[in-house]
């Protein structure tokens, strides 16, 4: 009978199995299974189990409250909070997560604001009585001498000031059309020069004029020989006014005497230096008299165009030649600080 449910390879052949056996076996499976748990979590004799489960005290099964309860381990706490640290009176906050948008950096940049400085536009020209009212207030009366070297632009830099409190002057020139031309010049490049001028710009008169070159031999030679003085209003960033002597001092070294004169009379000095040729023999002179005297230095850059015409440096060699220059004049005033003889 057991041969006919078996083939010759030993397959079974017979009627099918009922499906009860199975469910028997799953049944007693789980009896098994239940039997096993009962065990571990509730050892005899107090003792605990190998599969004793971790409460969220710390504690095995009976021992703490809410026995039997599973710890899940995001739930479990191994540090101290933020109260326990530091005290109950300070207040702890915590941001949640992901609440700062993306486009926001977490280290803010530091904020640069750009902005432009302006002064309001004051009056520059003024009436004759006015200047006269100022140079009876000895308050209100400033003594510069201007110095420099030969071709430093002092006496184009006094030309520019008499220009900006003159402005009726540019305007003659202008509707004259050309300025008159220096007598006397023979220098054939100079007349070039001033011929260029006068077809760029015509109404600057300035340029060919030189107002403090009063003198027929200055005219014709193009310097300065004498000390010669003009009075000024020119008023301050506040728009107060103050009369001003400006003295231009020849900046020839055979011609030393008359800046020496200028730096006797004046209380402050304008130093002019050319920025191409930096500062010269003659400037040094001046400056250590100048410290000697005890008189106040203002520096003036001139001829900031060579450095783009003539040198054709990039700005950042124009920046570190004009802070070159700069510093030379700087040490210069150290020096002569240093080493000038003490007043009488």
């Amino acid at each position: 009978m057991e041969e006919e449910l078996y083939d010759e390879f030993g397959n079974y052949i017979g009627p099918e199995l009922r499906d009860d056996d199975d469910e028997g076996a799953v049944e007693e499976e789980e009896e098994d299974e239940d039997e096993y748990a009962d065990d571990n979590a509730f050892p005899r004799g107090g003792e605990v189990g190998a599969g004793a489960m971790e409460t969220d005290d710390g504690a095995a099964g009976g021992e703490a409250d809410g026995a039997g309860r599973v710890v899940l381990h995001e739930d479990k706490r191994y540090y101290p909070t933020l109260g326990e640290v530091y005290g109950e009176e300070v207040e702890t906050r915590v941001e949640e997560e992901d609440s700062q948008p993306i486009t926001q950096p977490i280290v803010a940049p530091a904020a640069k604001h750009e902005f432009d400085l302006s002064e309001p536009p004051g009056a520059t020209s003024y009436s004759p009585a006015f200047l006269a009212s100022l140079l009876g207030c000895p308050g209100l009366v400033r003594n510069v001498a201007v110095v420099g070297a030969l071709g430093h632009g002092k006496t184009a830099l006094l030309d520019l000031l008499i220009e900006h409190t003159h402005p009726e002057m540019r305007a003659k020139g202008e509707a004259e059309g050309s300025a008159p031309k220096v007598e006397g010049a023979g220098d054939e490049a100079r007349r070039r020069t001033q011929a260029s001028l006068r077809a760029h710009d015509p109404g600057r008169v300035w340029l060919e004029r030189r107002y403090l070159d009063a003198r027929k031999d200055e005219q014709a030679r193009g310097l300065s020989i004498k000390a010669n003085p003009i009075s000024l209003v020119l008023a301050t960033s506040r728009a107060k006014s103050f009369a001003l002597n400006l003295i231009d001092a020849p900046g020839h070294v055979c011609f030393a005497d008359e800046g020496a004169a200028a730096l006797r009379l004046a209380d402050g000095v304008a130093l002019c230096v050319d920025c191409v040729e930096g500062l010269l023999m003659p400037a040094e002179r001046m400056v250590r008299q100048a410290v000697s005297e005890g008189l106040r230095v203002v520096l003036v850059l001139t001829k900031l165009d060579r450095l783009i015409v003539e040198l054709r440096l990039p700005p950042a060699d124009a920046y570190h030649k004009l802070r070159h220059t700069v510093a030379h004049v700087n040490a210069l005033l150290r020096e002569a600080a240093l080493t000038a003889p003490a007043p009488a």
